[in-house]
């Protein structure tokens, strides 16, 4: 339950930084922050529009290391 829990705020502080009128350096800066296995595991729980926003913010290499975390990576890709 606990392990939920986080995952939901994880989830909810992501989406925010995504919808957030900052820069892309900025919201970069600030995903960066998180884990990769953190944010592998919120990205299966975001919708189309906020992938895509999510894949423009990071670089390939940041975006490969999260990747790896992920479970679906067949459909994130």
């Amino acid at each position: 339950m606990l392990e939920t829990n986080v995952k939901r705020e994880y989830l909810k502080e992501i989406t925010e930084i995504l919808s957030s009128e900052r820069s892309l350096k900025e919201k970069r800066e600030l995903l960066l922050q998180y884990h990769e296995s953190d944010i592998a595991e919120v990205l299966d729980e975001l919708n189309e529009e906020e992938r895509k926003e999510f894949y423009s913010i990071l670089d390939a290499e940041s975006l490969g290391e999260v990747l790896l975390y992920s479970e679906d990576i067949e459909e994130l890709v």
